[in-house]
Order: structure tokens, then sequence, then C-alpha cells
């Protein structure tokens, strides 16, 4: 009975031992300082070796923690390290159990770095957190109001915070097969109640099948996201998402869209979370125009706005600048202030409620015609120099390509007097005494020529002066005040073209005797419409009176009153020089005065009697100077 127990138990204590040894393979063990079998180590973490073979005693067993630099094992028993650096270590044991055997294995080291993820503030309290680390296994995220959840690589997780809560997230990582671990913490600021983003305007910047649209977008929030939509029908077709834009304002392009028709677009508001916030902006359209030309005309097109409750008007530009304000319900204009030949650039503008705006695009069309254009109207006047000055009036805008200036000479059939683009053309040619008549016409920008326009004749005004000052003055009545009459009247001016003075005049003739020293005269005639709006001038005329005069042969001053003095008698104009000369050549006597004669004295004392000599200079009615000399006789 003895040896039947003995037997059990060895057999039992045989059977312990088996188990021992094969639950230990790798001859030792891995701890923590918390004494849990780990086999993967962390940075930092003290780590305790430990045999797990029967009969181990403590101080015969030894370890070299890292084979890379030499195995070389202690003189003391030491089982207990921490690695510094990451790596794969290989970990040597020497024991001896009754024979002596050495054991390797092989584990990782691994750091512990803060687990990378991010934390995006969302609407109402709200936080979406994503794990993006790559080195950890399991993230266990703490949302530091009681809430906690596991995560892996890559997932994300939305948490709701109740209202005045702390924003702050704790994520807490680990590896599989390790107890050691790395955390961050992350806090956000809520965010501010979004706003209702405003869809300010569009614009078809490129028309066409591959076009282009430009959007304005205001009241925009930095922390929050803006999907743009394209609406149809009621659908709402995502074209872009604009994250978390740095200014509330931005110009946002779309390209490769066909603008042949109205679209529609809104901008609806989400955030981090794709939250659903219930709100958009109104919806703005775009607006394109189409421009086609008539004769003298250009007919513009364009669909209805189609949101057109929101519309107030359209505003029509030409060339850039506002040419008519129109009805929400119109979508046509025909505009015929147009020249042919001329480009013209259009938009339109839907004026929209809260200052908001559809433009369309920019159409540019050449005017065209099959029509003559209508005849200018052409004026004449001389200036200063007694040139005649021309000018051409195209009706409208059309400034005329081409003008040809046409003259007659006293009744003479019509000839080309110049072809020119000025509208303002002078005639050089100096007139004579016959009457100069003009007409003209001119081809437009498509090479149409107009009729023939009015004919107008400056005035010509001749005259003469007579020996006793009387003027004698004629002129030809203007021709070209269409329609009406002409009032004329007189002015006398002078070599600077001043006005000296105006007199009325009726008919074509003037008379009037001019009692003045001045021996040139200066006229010419102003002739002005019935209606006070169109002015002309005649060419000037100088008249001048020429000298009449007579020297005396003798002159006796003896004070009688008869014949006392030695002057020049007549007419005297311009300049007037009077010399006497004694007989032996000396001047005892000098007048620039026709009025003022000698006296007779020379020094304050009675010359005596006996012949002297004179010496006259003056100028003729055109300046020459004329030089007289001569002798007289003073007797008593």
């Amino acid at each position: 009975m003895k040896r039947l127990i003995f037997l059990i138990i060895l057999l039992a204590s045989s059977g312990s031992l088996w188990a021992q040894i094969n639950s230990c393979p790798d001859q030792f063990k891995a701890y923590n300082s918390s004494g849990q079998e780990i086999t993967q180590f962390c940075v930092g973490q003290l780590i305790r070796f430990k045999s797990c073979l029967p009969n181990t005693e403590a101080d015969k067993e030894y370890y070299d923690f890292d084979k890379s630099n030499n195995v070389n094992f202690s003189t003391d028993t030491t089982k207990s390290f921490t690695y510094t650096k990451a790596g794969t270590y290989t970990v040597t044991q020497l024991i001896n159990t009754g024979t002596i055997s050495q054991k390797e294995r092989t584990f990782v080291v691994t750091d512990t770095p803060p687990p990378a993820f991010t934390v995006k503030a969302c609407a109402q309290n709200q936080v979406s957190v994503t794990i993006k680390d790559t080195n950890y296994d399991i993230f266990r995220v703490d949302f530091c109001d009681g809430t906690t959840l596991t995560l892996t690589r890559g997932a994300s997780a939305l948490h709701q915070y109740a209202a005045g809560a702390p924003l702050k997230v704790r994520v807490i990582a680990s590896y599989t097969g390790s107890t050691c671990s790395g955390q961050a913490e992350v806090a956000v600021s809520p965010l501010p109640a979004p706003s209702v983003p405003v869809l300010e305007s569009s614009k078809i910047t490129v028309p066409g099948q591959a076009g282009k649209v430009s959007l304005n977008i205001r009241n925009l929030q930095p922390a929050y996201l803006y999907v743009l939509e394209r609406i149809t029908n009621g659908s709402a077709t995502p074209i872009d998402t604009l994250k978390n834009p740095a200014t509330p304002t931005l110009t946002y392009p779309i390209n490769n869209i066909n603008t042949a028709n109205p679209m529609c677009f809104r901008v609806r508001v989400t955030d981090n979370c794709g939250s659903n916030l219930n709100l958009s902006s109104d919806l703005v359209c775009t607006q394109p125009l189409a421009a086609a030309t008539g004769n003298n005309q250009v007919i513009l097109t364009w669909p209805a706005y189609p949101n057109n409750s929101n519309q107030i008007s359209y505003a029509l530009y030409r060339n850039g600048t506002l040419l008519q304000t129109l009805s929400p319900t119109q979508n046509s204009y025909t505009d015929a202030d147009v020249v042919c030949g001329t480009k013209y650039c259009y938009s339109l503008t839907a004026n929209l409620k809260d200052n908001r705006t559809a433009a369309s695009n920019d159409t540019c069309v050449t005017a065209v015609t099959t029509l003559a254009p209508p005849a200018g109207t052409l004026s004449s006047t001389f200036n200063a120099d007694n040139q005649v000055i021309l000018t051409f009036k195209v009706p409208g805008n059309n400034p005329g390509k081409l003008i040809t200036y046409q003259k007659s000479t006293a009744n003479s059939p019509f000839s080309v007097l110049a072809a020119t683009d000025k509208i303002i053309f002078t005639d050089t040619a100096i007139p004579d005494k016959n009457q100069w008549c003009y007409q003209a016409f001119y081809e437009d920008n498509c090479g149409k020529s107009a009729t023939i326009s009015n004919i107008t004749c400056p005035i010509l005004l001749t005259g003469s002066i007579s020996p006793d000052g009387t003027i004698n003055l004629e002129w030809s009545e203007y021709v070209g005040f269409t329609p009406g009459g002409a009032q004329y009247q007189l002015e006398r001016v002078d070599a600077t073209g001043t006005v000296l003075s105006v007199t009325p005049v009726s008919g074509t003739t003037y008379r009037e005797k001019i009692n003045s020293p001045e021996q040139q005269h200066i006229f010419r005639l102003q002739a002005t419409h019935v209606n006070q709006t169109e002015k002309t001038y005649s060419n000037i005329l100088i008249l001048r009176q020429d000298n009449s005069f007579r020297i005396p042969t003798a002159f006796s001053p003896n004070g009688d009153g008869l014949n006392d003095f030695f002057v020049v008698k007549g007419k005297i104009f311009g300049s007037f020089r009077l010399q006497v000369l004694d007989r032996w050549g000396q001047v005892i006597f000098v007048s620039t005065n026709p009025q003022i004669g000698w006296n007779g004295q020379i020094k304050g004392q009675d010359a005596p009697v006996g012949v002297y000599v004179y010496s006259l200079t003056t100028a003729d009615s055109n300046g020459r100077p004329i030089n007289k000399t001569g002798s007289f006789t003073l007797v008593k």
C-alpha cells in the first residue's frame, strides 16, 4: 500500500514537472514592474527577466541584454534592464540547473511618442475625433466628460458635449502585447453660431459651351465648410466644398460649363462633422445675353431670369455705360441709336433683392445697314485770316468715314475741293469779288454714301471810301441757315480784332460818312440765325483813306490873321513829319502834327524875309512812304 501511494505521488510530481517544462519553451520570460508577462517592450520601461525552468536558483542565472554589442554576462546576477532606444534586441540567458545551458530570445522595443490624432470642433457643441497615428495599435479616447471609447488606426468618432462643457479630448494609445502607452490631450474652442451665407452675384465671364461663370460669395466664417450646389428643378448637385475660408468673402470660378441657358446656384453651410444645419443662401442664377444686327439697329434678347420673384429690374449697358433700365418681365431690346460699321458691346445685369446681381456675358457686334445714311448739314464762315471755315454736321452719332467738300465760284458748277475725314475744313484761298458757295456729302463706316448736303455761301463784304470820308459797303446774303432767315449787324474792329462798334443793318448795302483821323477802317458783318443758335461772319474788309493835301508857296506871319503860318493844308492820315530849313540847310522848325505849322520865328525872333526849304514825310493809304521837298517864301 505504501508503495502505491509513493508511485502515485511520483507520477503526479513528474506530470507537474513536465507541464512546467512544456510551459517554458524559451527558458525565461520578461515581466513589467507590475509582474505581468510582456513580449513587447517600450523605451524607458523597466523590464525584469526570469527563468521559468524548474530547479532554478536565482544566483545561478545571468543575462546579456543586447547581443549586438557582443555577449558579455555580468559577474552579478542582474535581471532587470531599461531600454533607452527603440529597436530589436536579442537577450541571452546563461543558467545552471545542474546542467549549464544558454538560451536567446529576441524582443522588439518601441517608442512611446504622443499619439497623432485630430480634433475638430463642429456646430452645436459637437467634436469629431480622427486617429491619424500609424505607430500604436489600440487607442482609448477620453472625452473628459465621463465618456470613453476605443478606436483603431484611421477610425473616427463624433461626440456630443453638453452645453457649456469644455471641449477637451485625451487619447491614450498602446501596443498589442505591451502594457506601456503614450498619450496626448487637445482642447478646442466651440464654434460660433453659424450665419447664413450670401451668394451675392454671378457673372458669365466666358460665354459658350466651355464657358466660365464667376460667383461672389460673402458672409463666410472660417470655422465652417460651405457646399456650393447647382440647383436644377429643385434638386441639388454638389460642385465643390469650400473648406474653412480664410476671408469672409471670396470669388469662385466655375469652368467648362455651358452658359447658353440660365443655371442657378446656392451655398449651403456644413461643418467638419458633416452636419446638416439647414442654412443656405438664396439662389443666384446666370443671365445669358445674345445680340443680332439689323438695318441700323442691334437686337438684344435674353431668357427670363429663372427666379423672377427675387428680381427687381434689368440694367442694360452699352460700352460700359447704362443704356436703359428695363422691367423684369422684358426679354428683348432694340438699340436703334447705332452707327453702321461701329462696334458695340452690351451687357445685361439682373438686379435682385438685397443688392444681389446676376450679370450676363459681354456680347459685341458691329452695326450694319443696307440703307444710305441721311444727308449732313454744312455751314460756312470767314476767320480772321479771311479763310473760309466749313463745318459739316452728320446726323446722329455717325462721324462720317470720308467727307467730300465741293466748291462753286460765281455760280459755276460745283467741283471737288477736298476729300477728308475732318468735319471742320479750311479753304485757304483768299476771296476775290466773286461769291463762293459750298456743299458736301459723306461716306459712312459701311461705305454707304449720303445725299448732298445743303448749299452754304459765306457773306462776301466789299466796299470803298470816298475822299470825303464816306464809306460805301455792299455784301452778299449768307446762305446756309435752314430753316429761317438771318439778322445782320456791322462790326467795326481794330487791327487785333477787338470790336469797336456794332450797328444793326438790313438789306445788302450800308453808307456812312466817317469823321475820323484814322487812315484805316476795318469792317466785318455778322449774321445770326433767327433762333440765335448759329452765327457766321463775313470776310474782314480793310478800307484806307488817301492823303489829300497841298503845300503853300508863301506865307506872311504879320499877325493879321491871314496866312500867318506855314502849314500843310488838307487831310493827312497816319505818320507826319514837316521840317523847315534856312538857306544854309539848318533845321529851324519841326512838326509831327498836321495841325501845327511854322509861325515864322527862329528861337523866338522873327525870321528874315526870304526863301526857305521844307521837307515833308507821310504815307499813302497802303502805308507806303511819301517824301516831298520844296521851297516857299516868307513875306511881310
